[in-house]
């Protein structure tokens, strides 16, 4: 018999999708928002000192960092709520582990 997912299992699951999806929306949002920045900064950066493009440079370097962690929170979610919404068939060992506790 195929195993029964309940209703709060598959709300579960959506909620899971919908914030994975959340999180890959933010992480475009901030790759494309400071690769924009990183852009304007470089195309004026003989108006503003070294040390000032620098220090921008390493944090916009750390913003795409966190847009790349980002990226994989939503990813790992959506691929987790993915395998959680398909039903598993039992294994063939299942059957043979509760009849062999049931003769003890």
């Amino acid at each position: 018999m195929p195993p029964v997912h309940s209703t709060m299992t598959m709300v579960q699951t959506a909620t899971h999708r919908r914030r994975g999806l959340l999180l890959l929306g933010v992480a475009g949002f901030q790759g494309w928002l400071w690769a924009t920045r990183a852009w304007n900064l470089i195309a004026d950066a003989e108006e503003f000192t070294v040390a000032f493009v620098t220090v921008h440079l390493v944090l916009f370097t750390a913003a795409f960092g966190m847009a790349g962690v980002l990226a994989v929170l939503g990813w790992r979610m959506r691929v987790e709520a993915a395998t959680a919404a398909t039903p598993t068939a039992p294994t063939a060992s299942a059957p043979a582990m509760a009849d062999s506790s049931a003769s003890e």
